[in-house]
């Protein structure tokens, strides 16, 4: 018997018998295991041949890898990156006039007003 997921709910899965060509919803009777490593063994058995694993710096990897977290400094370096970039654009948007820069609320005030009189 092996574990197959169904193609419409890939998390549901149906078990097929290889041999019989028989399928069923229900899990097949597990025979009776003496020791933990036969039990596994056959759990193992039921789930297919196994997959490689993805190779590194593809889509693939991303999906089975978790993100590591910013340390401070990587924090600190984004973190003026992004004011960096917001006083670039400021600076483009407005130039030199004399009105002042909006914040943030300030600019989505703005724009609220601007979109809805």
């Amino acid at each position: 018997w092996e574990a197959v997921p169904d193609p419409e709910l890939p998390k549901r899965l149906y078990y097929w018998n290889r041999r019989t060509n028989e399928v069923s919803w229900q899990p097949p009777p597990v025979l009776q295991a003496a020791t933990i490593g036969e039990a596994k063994a056959a759990i193992i058995q039921t789930m297919g041949p196994a997959k490689p694993p993805p190779k590194p710096g593809t889509l693939g990897a991303g999906l089975v890898t978790r993100p590591k977290g910013m340390d401070d400094e990587h924090k600190q370096s984004a973190l003026a990156r992004t004011k960096e970039v917001d006083f670039v654009r400021d600076a483009r948007k407005y130039g030199a006039s004399s009105q002042p820069r909006p914040g943030v609320v300030g600019r989505i005030l703005r724009d609220v007003f601007q979109r809805f009189g």
